[in-house]
């Protein structure tokens, strides 16, 4: 092979491995473009599960929550209704006996139930049910009941229509005009006694706070998930480890709340109802819901929001093996990717050097090195048809070598071959 052509295979070959690695780049922002739009893709579709999952425990959880609800109120409901009440709240020491046996059944098959109440219409406790921690029931003295005409709930209740079904705010229990410690948060609900258009009393059912929060605390996706209650004010029913609850009913907590900790937040909550906001500690969903609507229960006055939040960490922790995943992929990948792209250049490399010896083989003499005949015709018709174009001239140099089939014949081919190459190299 001439030198020429080994000089274009030296620069073809340079620029073959460069052309390797371009491919080997090229490859690698491509694998690099594609795991990107992989983990937008799976990570938008991780954040949609996410999303779904949480509105459905914060729609369970409401569902929950009103059945519960409308479950224990059948009770005040069954208990105004029922036939001995009228009675004990006219004095009948029978019907009273009676009526309190009924109320303390009661209390016994429910262990969300605090207190079991059955009041004049001068809110005078006429029987009292007390259900201890461990769910232990009793009936309070008559020396020890008390008068609750001063209580808002008892006004409130008072003005509900028959049948109808009053509730208080989720608060702290009161004896005596004073907070009971420990606190004790109390849902209070109410029903009129009437008999011929006269209001007769009102029967009111205590429900534990703590009721609720335990059935709100089976609800999460992730153990570290915070579930959240709010009143319709925006104070802290069931707050974050750090939250200050029921701050509108402990002295010298006042204005402390959610409304204060997130005061953009609490805006967009009251507006929408529902939604989502994220916060550097993780995302919060939220949702506004009336346990019972009535006419004395407007939902201004008795809503809940209920938010779950989701922990920054337990985000990233259900990205964890899409990120995984991904980085064991590029691993694996690059050098592939890598081997491929200089592969692609070492056979561009090979296919110049097989292609340029295929030329010089067409073109070249083996023995002397020399351009062939046919080469040489063509290489001649060329130079004549660039002199014909440009009016110049041509010469030709003819050289005959004699008496070599006599070499041949007398010393042999291989001195016949060798005085060829010798005048080749002339």
């Amino acid at each position: 092979m001439d030198k020429s052509n080994i000089d274009k295979i030296d620069i073809q070959e340079k620029k073959a491995k460069l052309r390797g690695l371009t491919y080997a780049l090229l490859l690698c922002f491509f694998m690099l473009l594609i795991s990107s739009l992989i983990y937008i893709t799976v990570r938008d579709d991780i954040y949609n599960e996410i999303d779904e999952s949480h509105y459905g425990l914060i729609f369970k959880l409401e569902e929950d929550m009103n059945r519960t609800i409308e479950g224990v109120s059948e009770y005040a409901i069954y208990l105004s209704q029922f036939p001995e009440t009228e009675k004990a709240l006219y004095g009948h020491v029978e019907a009273l006996e009676n009526t309190a046996s009924v109320m303390q059944t009661i209390c016994q098959h429910n262990r969300g139930i605090d207190q079991f109440r059955l009041l004049n219409n001068k809110g005078q406790e006429i029987v009292r049910i007390n259900v201890d921690d461990s769910g232990k029931t009793s009936i309070v003295e008559k020396e020890n009941l008390q008068n609750k005409g001063d209580r808002y709930y008892f006004k409130e209740g008072m003005k509900a229509n028959q049948g109808q079904i009053y509730m208080s705010r989720l608060d702290l229990n009161t004896e005596k005009g004073e907070v009971e410690i420990p606190h004790k948060p109390v849902l209070r609900m109410a029903v009129p006694v009437d008999r011929d258009g006269d209001r007769l009393g009102l029967v009111v059912l205590n429900y534990k706070g703590d009721a609720i929060f335990k059935m709100m605390e089976s609800e999460h996706a992730h153990s570290n998930d915070d579930v959240i209650l709010l009143n319709q004010e925006g104070y802290y029913l069931k707050g974050f480890s750090y939250s200050v609850t029921f701050g509108f009913d402990i002295q010298g907590q006042e204005g402390r709340g959610f409304f204060k900790d997130h005061p953009l937040v609490w805006d967009r909550m009251k507006t929408s109802g529902t939604g989502k906001y994220e916060s550097e500690r993780g995302w919060v969903y939220y949702k506004e819901m009336q346990p019972i609507k009535t006419q004395v229960n407007p939902s201004s006055l008795r809503s809940w929001f209920i938010l779950i939040s989701i922990q920054q960490k337990e985000i990233k922790e259900e990205l964890k093996h899409l990120i995984l995943g991904l980085q064991i992929g590029n691993v694996i990948l690059v050098p592939l990717f890598i081997l491929l792209g200089w592969t692609l250049g070492d056979y561009q490399i090979k296919n110049k050097y097989y292609k340029l010896t295929l030329e010089n083989q067409a073109r070249v003499d083996a023995l002397t090195g020399l351009f062939n005949r046919r080469y040489a015709n063509e290489l001649l018709q060329y130079n004549i048809d660039l002199i014909s174009r440009q009016n110049g001239n041509l010469s030709l140099v003819y050289i005959d070598l004699n008496n070599l089939k006599f070499v041949n014949d007398t010393y042999g081919h291989e001195m016949g071959d060798l005085m060829i190459k010798s005048a080749a190299k002339a």
